[in-house]
């Protein structure tokens, strides 16, 4: 902390202390004039203070320092969203999102196919061996049922 901060406040607390009076205290008109008076000066004496301590930031170029640093950041910050900018034209000027959403439909209308193929040929083999067909159901079933039963009791030990 600084010897001009410490006399800000010091300045501060002599000015509370001027304007609170005791219980019970009555101000005349005279102890209210001195006050006003005490209170004008120290007024004169913060505004020096304050003079002092901006010419000193003046004078030391902290407020120059504080400008240049202001002015990188922003020249900076205009530089990023410039290139930003330029790399979301040149991904919409290049079609790679368009590209890329075409392989997505193309992708999706071929895993569709393969499903609808794949139904197709469970059930051809479920009429042409039913017994095969069931068995194989019903064993998937109990398969399922067991890993849900094992699931269900690791949890319940507090494994997970």
């Amino acid at each position: 902390m600084s010897f001009a901060n410490i006399s800000v406040m010091m300045e501060q607390d002599k000015v509370r202390d001027s304007y609170q009076s005791g219980p019970g205290s009555t101000a005349t008109s005279k102890e209210a004039s001195e006050k006003m008076k005490v209170a004008a000066r120290r007024m004169k004496e913060q505004a020096e203070i304050i003079r002092d301590t901006v010419r000193t930031l003046r004078e030391s170029g902290a407020i120059t320092e504080v400008a240049a640093a202001v002015r990188e950041i922003a020249i900076a910050a205009r530089d990023t969203s410039r290139e930003i900018s330029a790399a979301a034209k040149q991904i919409r000027d290049d079609g790679s999102i368009r590209d890329t959403m075409v392989a997505i439909e193309e992708t999706t209308k071929a895993a569709r196919e393969t499903v609808q193929d794949v139904r197709a040929a469970s059930h051809e083999a479920a009429e042409a061996a039913p017994e095969t067909s069931k068995t194989l159901s019903d064993a998937s079933r109990i398969a399922k049922e067991k890993a849900a039963n094992a699931a269900a009791k690791i949890r319940q030990k507090g494994s997970y």
